[in-house]
């Protein structure tokens, strides 16, 4: 099978490049999807999730989710980015190359 205009020997390879690729956007995805796009830490936000969604945060909640969602996303990313040897320079790593949790605490 052919892929970019390249002989693609292993489906397995490819599968998970499909795979890294779409997840790139998966932050903004998820953004769009549960909260309308709208940043969950603006006071308008907040009050509107809350009238239409029933969906209640404060400040620090906002920060601690939106972290956690990053972390999540970074592990699938990083576990991807080492099967398929793609860097997409969007995972943060510590100094022996595992996503680095630090990096998505508060």
């Amino acid at each position: 099978m052919k892929w970019n205009n390249e002989e693609i020997t292993n489906p397995n390879h490819l599968a998970r490049t499909m795979i890294l690729n779409v997840l790139i956007g998966l932050e903004d995805q998820v953004h769009k999807e549960m909260f309308g796009g709208l940043d969950i830490r603006s006071d308008i936000a907040k009050r509107i999730l809350k009238e239409h969604q029933n969906f209640e945060v404060s400040d620090f909640e906002a920060e601690v989710l939106l972290k956690n969602i990053s972390f999540e996303i970074a592990k699938i990313i990083g576990k991807l980015e080492n099967q398929t040897g793609i860097d997409t320079g969007l995972v943060q790593r510590n100094n022996a190359g595992y996503v680095d949790r630090q990096s998505y605490k508060i």
